[in-house]
């Protein structure tokens, strides 16, 4: 599979389109904050929090950035990575964001946690580029994998 460069000596044109971004990054916290409420909802009142829910609803929210990522590439598809990346990421820190401001006012917030969300968003990116390549292998016209000549490399 080919994706196409960023900006370099022969690509000088921006890799992020504003369009993309903002589409991925509407689509990600529609779908990561309800199931980040439902996970608040599903632990709390619980004196020891379920992993097998807590796992379950993180997978959920990386999904969701993939889709972000998804929707994304289809906006921009001749730059898909970056503008993945930057949808699933800045959709994701909406939400945090939000998050923050809720701690940061009852008091409960400290380094940790701001780290915590920092490397979360660099995992949500890179969730979102993921899906963005999904999307642009599958709008590429990529050769059938299933049609190949016995021997051949696939």
């Amino acid at each position: 599979m080919s994706l196409p460069h960023g900006p370099g000596p022969g690509n000088p044109e921006p890799t992020l389109a504003r369009e993309a971004v903002l589409h991925g990054a509407v689509v990600t916290p529609a779908l990561c904050g309800p199931l980040a409420l439902a996970n608040w909802a599903a632990q709390s009142g619980r004196t020891q929090p379920s992993a097998g829910v807590a796992a379950l609803f993180s997978l959920l929210i990386l999904v969701s950035a993939g889709v972000g990522g998804w929707k994304a590439q289809a906006k921009a598809p001749e730059h898909p990575l970056p503008n993945g990346a930057a949808a699933a990421a800045a959709g994701y820190l909406v939400v945090q964001g939000l998050g923050l401001v809720i701690a940061g006012v009852s008091g409960s917030i400290d380094l940790g946690t701001v780290v915590g969300v920092a490397y979360l968003a660099v995992l949500m990116a890179t969730c979102g580029m993921i899906g963005a390549a999904l999307a642009h292998r599958r709008t590429s016209g990529s050769p059938d994998p299933t049609n190949h000549t016995p021997g051949e490399p696939r």
